[in-house]
């Protein structure tokens, strides 16, 4: 599919099928601060050295790089509105082909108005009303089900034959402390649509819990309530369930299942996180195999339990050793998004795709078959499959992730931290100068605490 080709003609619904993926935009902040300075000892650069911890606690221990900070002028409308925009100019789509807008995202600035409604001033420019759809909230996992209730409104009798529109992030922050380097930001905008490259399956398992591992009751403040331990427990509890779940329902019956797809991309709060995750599956799948089974002790067997609920952390780094080439193979490709943004919450596992996509070579993901997990917590969490049945090197060179990575301005931690703890101080307006032109920035609250947004201008 060629980029300079309008994307939006209305089929008629009864040509509609293989629905799924056609294009994607990922914005994100041109601000961002370093993990860590490798190499260079203390220094006042990065968030280790400033945090006084040792080196490598971020990089190595979370498996994070970068991440993505906002300027003053930007909040999550606004990050939203350049996602879509940027999509909807980039691939030449018109407004008037989209028919379903739903946003996923779990970062409020309203306790009434939606961000879809914000989003919508784009689309009235354009003469467009008739256009269905509004947020969806739990904690990450918005993302996905306002992907899935596009799949199954295209799907069902009420399809008109236009396009559907997703758009799926957040501005993740958190207080002082050792949560604070897994934050992040940025919104992916996806489209959706018939006959399309990136196909989603139609199986999928689902685990949902009520759990409070992360939660916001305090709504003066963007930092959310965390228990660690039980966010870990819950993530691999929701984890084992559903892969147990998609295995039966998919009716995989192989050995080693995790042969069965060629890459796995996970919901990553952090890196290392994900590179858990997969050991995990990989233990699943021994305690699943019989001819294993019969080999291993009782006490072996208890072990291996006792890995998958975090109690064997000898097991687990065993685990992780033995499971690091298929790591590399079928799932650090898609952690790209994820170690220089960050966590982007409900734009997670869709920057894992757009990571995937951006690091192949020409047509070499067509026949390719992903499994993704979803999580968010509270809890939420599902199993789906995607299958990519024809070239996605245009949304990769449309999304040139790297050329865009490598444009962004570093912030020091001192900044950053001003920047989350003391919005009001002098030296922040000078980071708005740093956004680029024509980017849509908040330019005003006014008294009536209503946002004024627009593109910056050059003057």
């Amino acid at each position: 599919m060629s980029t300079s080709a309008s994307m939006g003609p209305v089929v008629s619904p009864s040509q509609g099928n293989n629905f799924g993926i056609l294009a994607m935009e990922i914005y994100f902040p041109s601000l961002y601060v370093s993990q860590s300075e490798l190499g260079i000892g203390f220094c006042a650069l990065c968030l280790e050295c400033h945090d006084n911890v040792s080196q490598g606690k971020y990089t190595k221990g979370l498996g994070q790089t970068n991440m993505a900070v906002c300027a003053p002028c930007e909040d999550i409308c606004s990050i939203s509105l350049n996602a879509v925009s940027q999509l909807m100019s980039k691939y030449k789509i018109s407004y008037q082909s989209i028919g379903r807008l739903e946003v996923g995202t779990e970062t409020l600035i309203d306790k009434s108005k939606s961000i879809k409604s914000v989003i919508m001033d784009l689309f009235n420019g354009n003469g467009c009303y008739d256009v269905e759809g509004v947020d969806v909230k739990n904690a990450c996992y918005g993302g996905v089900a306002a992907f899935f209730n596009t799949i199954a409104w295209m799907e069902s009798s009420c399809w008109d034959g236009r396009l559907g529109l997703v758009v799926a992030g957040d501005i993740a922050v958190y207080e002082r402390g050792p949560a604070r380097p897994t934050g992040g930001a940025g919104v992916v905008a996806i489209l959706v649509g018939p006959n399309a490259p990136i196909v989603c399956n139609g199986v999928r398992a689902s685990h949902m819990k009520h759990a409070y591992d992360f939660f916001k009751p305090n709504l003066s403040t963007d930092f959310p309530i965390v228990d660690g331990p039980l966010s870990l427990k819950s993530y691999f509890e929701a984890l084992s369930s559903c892969y147990r779940l998609f295995r039966t329902k998919r009716n995989i019956t192989s050995k080693s299942p995790l042969d069965a797809y060629d890459f796995y991309l996970f919901h990553s709060p952090f890196g290392k996180l994900v590179q858990k995750a997969l050991s995990k599956l990989v233990i699943e799948d021994r305690l699943n195999n019989s001819s294993i089974m019969k080999t291993l002790t009782v006490s072996m067997i208890r072990r291996m339990y006792e890995a998958l609920n975090f109690d064997d952390k000898t097991l687990e780094n065993e685990m992780l050793a033995a499971s690091q080439e298929l790591f590399l193979q079928k799932t650090q490709p898609t952690l790209a998004c994820s170690r220089e943004l960050g966590n982007i919450y409900c734009g997670a596992l869709f920057s894992g795709l757009i990571s995937l996509i951006c690091s192949q070579a020409g047509d070499s993901l067509i026949g390719k078959k992903c499994l993704l997990f979803a999580y968010g917590s509270g809890y939420c969490s599902s199993m789906f499959e995607l299958r990519i049945t024809s070239s996605v090197e245009y949304i990769s060179k449309t999304i040139a992730l790297s050329e865009r990575l490598s444009e962004r301005t570093k912030i020091s931690p001192i900044q950053f931290s001003l920047l989350l703890d003391d919005k009001g101080h002098a030296e922040n307006a000078k980071f708005n100068s740093l956004v680029p032109n024509r980017t849509i920035v908040l330019s005003e609250i006014d008294a009536k605490c209503r946002r004024i947004y627009q593109a910056k201008s050059e003057k």
